[in-house]
């Protein structure tokens, strides 16, 4: 009998695996991960999807480059850099974008009001010396923005954008986290991010109009060159779907990539900033100028 049980469990899934790699908030409980993965396999009953997040400090493109990357199919969630490292070592196919949106600097206005708010990069320092929350731009997309606003569009320079930050840390969320705990009045995020708390009725998140604008984040869908299962540009087909995009805004809080998806009404409030779109980025030049901010 009990060999008929392990005959049975080893047989009973006849369909194929799909391995797709993201990062954590991707997944989980109420996640778009989790939308995602129970809308494709409705549609594809004879594929299981397999969600992995990279535990590596150097984030997706880490785990892209290390062995317990073997088995993904498709990867979802690269930023601009991770993205460009990546074609350049021809791990995966041309990718995708699936979201997008600027960066912004977030701020508690009931630590500075909004008539403080600095006008220019060149004021910052005037009002949040020492006052900025970073995700750390060697592990963190959202610190990869930062690096970008400095030395790709020279935003700010190298030395005065130290001024601003008071911690950083290994993560966006952590980063985040620390932010609406009251640990600092301001911190490097999303211009969406204000969209989360306006969705929740919190109107004391606001993020800073600056003149000149913000990098613009994207984020990529890409199949891998190694996976030979057709089913992965299916599923990369899906992430673009209206049904996957419209869920986007209030389950992943960024922009669809599909412009023509009807946003949230909370939306609607949201703080006006311009986007810096990037230019071609090459890998060598982002790590030299993630290591020359990192050492000052």
């Amino acid at each position: 009998m009990m060999l008929l049980l392990l005959i049975f469990s080893l047989f009973s899934w006849s369909g194929f695996s799909l391995t797709v790699l993201s990062y954590s908030s991707f997944l989980g409980e109420g996640s778009l991960g989790e939308s995602i993965k129970r809308g494709f396999e409705e549609k594809h009953p004879g594929v299981k999807l397999e969600f992995v997040s990279s535990k590596e400090l150097s984030g997706l493109f880490g785990y892209l480059k290390s062995p317990r990357s073997k088995n993904v199919d498709v990867v979802i969630g690269l930023g601009e850099a991770g993205h460009a490292a990546a074609l350049e070592m021809n791990i995966i196919d041309e990718g995708r974008v699936f979201e997008r949106g600027p960066f912004a600097i977030v701020v508690n206005t009931e630590m500075i009001a909004t008539k403080d708010f600095p006008q220019s990069w060149a004021d910052l320092a005037k009002v949040l010396k020492n006052k900025l929350l970073l995700p750390d731009p060697r592990f963190s997309s959202a610190g990869e923005g930062w690096i970008r606003a400095i030395y790709e569009h020279q935003l700010i320079s190298p030395v005065d954008s130290q001024k601003l930050v008071k911690t950083v840390y290994p993560s966006w969320s952590a980063a985040y986290s620390a932010f609406t705990k009251g640990q600092a009045p301001a911190v490097w995020s999303y211009l969406s991010s204000e969209a989360y708390h306006l969705c929740h009725d919190e109107k004391k998140f606001k993020a800073i109009p600056l003149k000149e604008g913000y990098p613009e984040q994207r984020e990529f869908v890409a199949k891998l060159k190694r996976s030979k299962d057709a089913n992965a540009q299916v599923f990369v087909d899906y992430v673009l779907s209206a049904e996957v995009q419209s869920k986007l805004p209030r389950l992943n809080w960024m922009f669809p990539a599909d412009s023509e998806t009807k946003l949230p009404n909370c939306f609607n409030g949201l703080t006006q900033v311009k986007s810096l779109k990037a230019s071609e980025l090459r890998l060598d030049f982002f790590q030299k100028w993630t290591d020359s901010w990192s050492l000052l």
